[in-house]
């Protein structure tokens, strides 16, 4: 095969030839851009929606089936706990409240912009911090009848619980995540709540099912958490029940819009299952006494041990008053001294060659060598 060999001079030139100046593609694509949505808004103008339609629309996709009805179901479990200063008021308010927080998930969304029409959807991660450990997704909506645009954007944390960095696929992951929210916020805020609000309700009551299968969609809502390690127990602390006995209709619902934000990555395991570290309800608490007491038989951090402790309660121990330990100490110290030094005067009367302890401060030692009078 015969090449052409081509001298390094006309190679230049054509290069030159071929390429494209950076400023005209930078000048290129806006001019694109805003010829491709001025056509689209002309289209949406000529071919205007209808509301009635696109709302049974909505509701016939949501509700084929009853697998189709529980992924357009969102569903988490905040918990919280309600405190007044110096202590709750009352048992009730020392409980912890689960309030479950149940709405349209992103394939909802996805169906409701479908049949409303006429509009564009971007989503996208516009940011991956690696330092601060975050991802940042951007999700738009613009109505192109209306011309309305919503907007959301959305960070998802990716740190372990060491405070290491996701690895490359689960940021990648991490960031997919994000970016449907972002996307399902925009739709849901473009497009009027009462266009999806009856698709959202009948899917939710296909989920939920009756009285006559509320035993068979317990065993299958239990067995479904099973497969991302989460237990019975975790279950019924979640929904504040004591067993599986106490789960009704509605918390089917709740466990199938649970399990759909899980398998969705609009959640995670640990968002929905996490327990909070509980806080002190007292603000007046010592952290070195325990029992949050202050009593005579709290065991004190600093050393000693308490006489309950010791099990001595006899009135005659130094330590069952208000003195220190440190003072009862050195009183008996003291005792002891003054008892052997009387001891060895009796028996020593000139104190020469005694071996007696030292006499406390402010005795009178008699000379040498003469015995006192």
């Amino acid at each position: 095969m015969n090449q052409q060999v081509i001298p390094p001079s006309e190679a230049e030139q054509l290069d030159k030839r071929e390429m494209v100046p950076a400023n005209l593609v930078d000048t290129t694509l806006p001019t694109i851009l805003k010829a491709e949505i001025d056509s689209q808004i002309a289209t949406a103008k000529a071919f205007p929606r209808s509301i009635h339609k696109a709302i049974d629309s909505i509701v016939t996709l949501a509700t084929l089936d009853e697998e189709t009805a529980a992924e357009c179901l969102y569903a988490l479990v905040r918990r919280k706990k309600q405190q007044r200063r110096g202590g709750p008021q009352n048992e009730a308010e020392a409980e912890t409240e689960n309030k479950p927080i149940e709405g349209p998930s992103i394939r909802l969304a996805e169906i409701a912009a479908q049949c409303w029409g006429n509009n564009r959807i971007k989503a996208r991660v516009i940011t991956v911090n690696r330092k601060e450990g975050w991802v940042e997704a951007l999700g738009v909506f613009h109505d192109l009848e209306t011309n309305m645009a919503s907007e959301a954007t959305i960070r998802r944390n990716i740190l372990t619980s060491t405070g290491r960095v996701f690895s490359n696929d689960m940021i990648t992951v991490t960031g997919n995540a994000a970016a449907a929210i972002a996307k399902r916020n925009a739709i849901l805020a473009g497009i009027p709540r009462g266009v999806y609000r009856k698709a959202y309700q009948e899917a939710r009551a296909i989920v939920a099912g009756t009285t006559a299968t509320l035993a068979q969609n317990r065993e299958k809502a239990i067995a479904a958490f099973a497969a991302f390690g989460v237990t019975a127990e975790q279950i019924f602390d979640v929904l504040d029940v004591d067993g599986e006995g106490d789960i009704k209709v509605d918390h089917i619902a709740t466990l199938r819009g649970m399990f759909a934000s899980i398998k969705n990555g609009e959640a995670t395991v640990e968002e929905m299952f996490a327990k909070e570290k509980p806080t002190e309800a007292d603000p007046d608490r010592n952290p070195l006494v325990k029992n949050g007491g202050a009593g005579a038989n709290d065991s004190i951090s600093t050393g000693g041990q308490s006489n309950e402790v010791n099990g001595n309660t006899d009135k005659g121990d130094p330590r069952a008053d208000g003195t220190s330990s440190t003072e009862n100490r050195s009183a008996a110290v003291q005792q002891d001294s003054q008892a052997a030094g009387s001891a060895g005067q009796r028996n020593n009367p000139t104190g020469i060659g005694s071996s007696s302890p030292r006499r406390c401060r402010g005795e009178h030692l008699p000379p040498r060598g003469l015995a006192p009078t």
